[in-house]
């Protein structure tokens, strides 16, 4: 029987606070004052396990007070900022829908273009930040091939009134092609709540509480995540990395049709072996993965939802959305339990 205790332990990064002045510094080369290449080096044999890494202290501190000051300003001056919303892909009619967020407030540089912040900008700019990544976390790939090829820039703030984010993936692999998503914690204090909770398929998740100058980079496909509630001001910037663009959207019909011949196909294996090796096969399929986690975290993606909106009609139609869901993901679960695998 699939267990739904796949994800039911945690690791902690702890808190702590870097102070300091706003200073003025040319934006030209804080990459190079950064320890970014030192901190990824040795981060990058345990990112390609979990999928994940959470680095300290990796701007240097005058360009990250100063980043943190635009932040700010960007937020008190402009009104271009919007409400966050959660993205929703039903997966029997492919149709997606926005269901806005209370509480949480973001600036996206690819709607919005540049924000007149010099630091701010040239961070959406400068490609090299996803070629670092690129060359030294491998994330496409064993021989880095560079494919890494373009990033998307979004700083955002949560007012700290209980804003916070459900459980969810940033792609699900078909609209878009982001394969790494890096969080840049930007907060004057340390936070009351808000806490990133990251969950690599299979093993223990973890919790990651914002701090000056933390980053948090995980896989954009293969990692679910949320945000807890928070109840102080909470800011951050995030830095999609993406593969090319596509031409057209991925046709997940292909996948889906694989896994329905995989699964059928369990109905024809009678040796114990071949069983095992069928449905080892199946449940390393990436989609497969994602069904077997929000199975496995059912009530707790659930009760992120709730927390996450307000109660409205929008909210009713996320949740009869999720509760359609889950009876799709509970029949091909009881599928495989039909036919299970004799230990070895």
């Amino acid at each position: 029987m699939l267990s739904r205790k796949l994800l039911n332990s945690s690791r902690l990064w702890g808190r702590t606070y870097v102070g300091g002045g706003l200073l003025g510094e040319s934006p030209s080369s804080w990459l190079e004052r950064s320890r970014l290449p030192e901190k990824l080096a040795q981060s990058a044999v345990a990112f390609n396990e979990d999928g994940l890494a959470v680095l300290d202290d990796v701007l240097d501190e005058r360009d990250i007070l100063r980043l943190r000051g635009q932040v700010h300003e960007l937020f008190r001056t402009t009104g271009a900022a919007t409400p966050n919303a959660t993205f929703v892909v039903d997966s029997a009619s492919r149709q997606t829908r926005l269901f806005p967020k209370a509480h949480i407030l973001e600036y996206d540089f690819r709607s919005a273009g540049p924000s007149g912040f010099d630091l701010l900008d040239s961070t959406n700019n400068d490609s090299r930040f996803s070629r670092m990544l690129d060359a030294i976390l491998k994330p496409t790939g064993a021989n880095g091939s560079g494919r890494l090829a373009g990033q998307n820039v979004k700083v955002q703030r949560n007012a700290g009134s209980g804003g916070c984010f459900p459980i969810h993936y940033d792609t699900d692999g078909t609209y878009d092609s982001r394969k790494l998503t890096c969080i840049l914690y930007l907060n004057e204090a340390p936070v009351e709540g808000g806490d990133l909770v990251l969950y690599p398929y299979g093993g223990p998740r973890m919790c990651v509480e914002p701090r000056l100058n933390r980053l948090a980079i995980f896989r954009s496909d293969t990692v679910a995540h949320r945000v807890l509630p928070c109840f102080s001001e909470r800011y951050c910037l995030t830095i999609w990395c993406s593969e090319p663009p596509r031409d057209q959207p991925v046709d997940e019909s292909g996948e889906k049709e694989v896994l329905h011949t995989f699964v059928n196909a369990l109905h024809a294996v009678t040796g114990e072996k071949e069983k095992r090796a069928l449905r080892q096969a199946i449940e390393e399929r990436p989609l497969v993965r994602k069904l077997l986690t929000k199975y496995a975290l059912e009530d707790e993606w659930r009760q992120s939802l709730i927390e996450s909106h307000d109660p409205s009609t929008e909210r009713d139609a996320l949740l009869q959305s999720f509760e359609g869901e889950m009876e799709r993901i509970r029949s091909f679960v009881r599928l495989l339990d039909a036919h299970p695998a004799s230990p070895t």
